[in-house]
């Protein structure tokens, strides 16, 4: 008996020990509406990544340009022949926020690289 009083007053001592430096108030809540709380900041947050998805600026900022991995696949080359691809001037990246990318319209009108070999 003596041991549950003493393992009581340890445990809300540790509840109401203040913390050095915050004001911390204890607030009581049902699992009820601690579930509902958290189910309606997950729906929030879905519908926002829905919103950012939907919107038409988003989607064509990014469809006009190339990644460096996209383009690779594209050309069936390495990312590291891209860069020597820039190095010798046959492509010019576009720098957007420490990204790189190339822009898809002068891609899509110039020849692979890889098979434009020219005649020695």
């Amino acid at each position: 008996m003596k041991q549950n009083v003493n393992q009581q007053n340890q445990e809300s001592a540790l509840l109401t020990a203040p913390v050095i430096g915050q004001n911390i108030g204890l607030v009581v809540i049902s699992t009820d509406a601690l579930s509902a709380l958290i189910n309606q900041e997950v729906k929030r947050a879905l519908q926002e990544i829905k919103e950012e998805e939907n919107n038409p600026c988003i989607k064509t900022a990014f469809e006009a340009y190339y990644t460096p991995s996209e383009l690779a696949r594209k050309w069936g080359v390495t990312t590291g022949t891209l860069c020597a691809y820039q190095n010798k001037g046959i492509i010019t990246p576009i720098h957007r926020e420490n990204r790189v990318y190339y822009d898809k319209d002068v891609i899509d009108n110039m020849e692979n690289p890889r098979y434009s070999r020219k005649a020695i």
